[in-house]
């Protein structure tokens, strides 16, 4: 069996049994792509569509004779003057700035979770939703008790859409470091994400990646301690 690791070749995976407690944070994000451009401007066509072919009508100017019938009506009746300019007057909308600085543009609503390879994939943790933005800081900690045969540990890291979550990208952490994180615990370590929108493998030091701490407690240690 293979497995497609970030840097975007492919390695035999190796099985491991995992079995004990795995103190995982995750930290952060950084470089994620705005997964909401399109959908935004989707919907801004659905609910508005353009009205082709349709120019804005022009004010007509008033002759000397309609402005002097205006004035006379308007001193007629008073009343209806001022309730035709109260009707007419339409409010100025306001667009409050969005937390990443744009004012109409929404962003990524990134979250990421923690699933287990194996035979049986199973999710076991998530992060919450970091609205509106692409380099996102959950500092989430959980304690996770584990009993799999997994080759390793896969950071998704999506985007939540009221249509549905898209994936952003994919995180990889070997089986084998993790049982190596008892020894020696991972301190804020950065994975790079496998991106699936064909944009190839992240530039190193800058490109799409999730920052991650952990450290792994075997069972058999655990009942040591106890």
């Amino acid at each position: 069996m293979s497995y497609t690791i970030s840097g975007g070749g492919t390695a035999p995976a190796a099985w491991a049994w995992l079995h004990g407690d795995l103190e995982l944070t995750i930290h952060e994000a950084r470089g994620l792509p705005n997964m909401d451009l399109l959908s935004t401007l989707l919907r801004r066509l659905c609910l508005c569509p353009p009205l082709a072919g349709i120019t804005p009508a022009r004010r007509r100017s008033l002759s000397d004779d309609d402005d002097d019938s205006a004035h006379a009506h308007a001193h007629t009746h008073p009343h209806h003057h001022h309730l035709r300019g109260r009707l007419h007057r339409r409010p100025r909308r306001r667009h409050e700035p969005q937390p990443h600085g744009h004012l109409l543009l929404p962003t990524s609503d990134p979250y990421a979770a923690v699933v287990v390879a194996g035979p049986h994939e199973t999710t076991v943790a998530r992060t919450y939703v970091f609205r509106n933005s692409e380099a996102p800081r959950w500092e989430a900690s959980f304690l996770l008790p584990l009993a799999h045969a997994a080759t390793g540990l896969e950071f998704h890291v999506k985007d939540a859409d009221p249509f549905g979550s898209d994936l952003i990208g994919v995180a990889w952490l070997p089986a084998a470091a993790v049982l190596a994180s008892a020894a020696a615990p991972i301190e804020s370590q950065w994975l790079d994400l496998a991106r699936p929108d064909a944009r190839g493998p992240p530039a190193p030091g800058g490109g799409s990646a999730i920052r991650v701490s952990a450290a792994f407690v075997p069972a058999a240690a655990s009942r040591g301690r106890s």
